[in-house]
């Protein structure tokens, strides 16, 4: 099945939750919608724990618009 939606999370040294988070939001979409995760250039473990789940990474610099703009691209 093709997602026919796209969620953008965008994150920022976000490594005590960001497994959480996407933990909760995989676990309800089943596959209906792709997960983007623009990360800030986080200086935590926030990139190495996203690579554990089925979503993108888009790799952006700080800023929530700027960051929601790179997950759109």
């Amino acid at each position: 099945m093709t997602p026919y939606i796209s969620i953008v999370v965008p994150t920022y040294n976000e490594e005590r939750i960001i497994g959480q988070t996407l933990s909760a939001i995989c676990s309800r979409i089943d596959g209906r919608a792709e997960i983007i995760v623009a990360d800030g250039d986080s200086t935590d473990n926030t990139q190495r724990i996203v690579s554990r789940y089925p979503v993108r990474l888009a790799p952006s610099r700080r800023g929530r618009a700027v960051q929601m703009n790179a997950g759109a691209k």
